[in-house]
């Protein structure tokens, strides 16, 4: 579908994309096609606000994007103006070919699986939480102390892990933090979820690739009466999790009346624009500095000499 009404979700900080804003607006203005402004998207309406959102910025900026636009399944497209860049695959020198042939409907759209968190926390109280990378559930680092999270998977009793959290990643969040804490590497087009202990007390405790279909349950308990625990969706949206069972304080009868949040993939995909095919072994080797260059790149380097 050509592309005539574009949203615009820009870095926080607007003069690390300045530029980049500048450049995208005349080439959306040469190619007709209308910029409708973040503002316009956060607003609470029955139509969708536009057919794509356009970020600027990193991959934060991206993740942002793509829960403004999910609840219309709108793609986002992300160009890159930071370091690194996962999911941001566009240069800022690919700004009007890119943006012609959105005009022009020349593109294809990536599913991408996303998950969501439901938070039970007191009586008929229920926070839910999407994320495109990841759901961390983890305690409040100052007070001190590991956190016990026992994990239920599909209704049964998986483990609990004494740890200062737990990360719960899709295959797209897989080289986030999940990658920092240890967890696997996983192909974004894999119908999985990844379970990674944060600085756990035991060294038996490791990531756990699981089917996406499962459903995840965590009931978090602390070790002192007035400790706080967050759950984060994408390291942007943060909820406080509510009666937390404390360890030693807690009535083991009502045990499953306490603070628990159920994790599971959400209804629907996001959808990442693409204009050329995207190799996931080139986006790791090349942001993970596994290679100097390609072999083909190298050759025409010599080539050239």
């Amino acid at each position: 579908m050509p592309i005539t009404r574009l949203g615009l979700v820009v870095h926080p900080q607007y003069d690390v994309a300045e530029d980049a804003v500048v450049r995208f607006r005349k080439a959306a203005d040469a190619s007709g096609i209308e910029i409708i402004e973040s503002s316009e998207l956060s607003r609470n309406t029955d139509e969708s606000p536009c057919q794509a959102i356009a970020s600027i910025g990193g991959d934060g900026t991206l993740l942002a994007a793509v829960r403004s636009g999910y609840p219309f399944d709108i793609p986002v497209m992300g160009i890159n103006v930071g370091d690194l860049g996962y999911l941001t695959t566009l240069g800022v020198e690919e700004i009007e070919r890119s943006t012609k042939r959105l005009a022009k409907g020349e593109y294809w759209v990536e599913a991408r699986s996303m998950i969501e968190a439901v938070i039970h926390g007191e009586a008929e109280s229920e926070t839910r939480l999407l994320a495109l990378n990841d759901i961390v559930i983890h305690r409040n680092v100052p007070a001190g102390g590991l956190m016990a999270l026992d994990a239920e998977l599909d209704g049964r009793f998986l483990a609990t892990y004494e740890a200062d959290g737990l990360i719960i990643s899709t295959p797209t969040g897989s080289t986030g933090y999940n990658m920092s804490a240890g967890g696997s590497i996983l192909s974004p087009t894999l119908k999985a979820l990844i379970i990674t202990p944060i600085c756990a007390h035991s060294f038996s405790a490791r990531s756990l690739v699981i089917d996406d279909g499962s459903v995840l349950v965590v009931r978090p308990r602390l070790k002192m009466v007035g400790e706080i625990a967050f759950a984060l969706a994408d390291g942007q949206e943060i909820a406080e999790l509510v009666n937390c069972a404390v360890r030693g304080h807690c009535d083991p009868e009502n045990y499953k009346d306490y603070c628990m949040v159920t994790i599971k993939r959400s209804e629907r995909n996001a959808g990442l624009i693409r204009f050329d095919e995207v190799f996931f072994s080139d986006v790791l080797r090349d942001k993970l500095g596994w290679a100097e260059a390609a072999p083909e790149k190298k050759r025409i380097q010599e080539t050239n000499r």
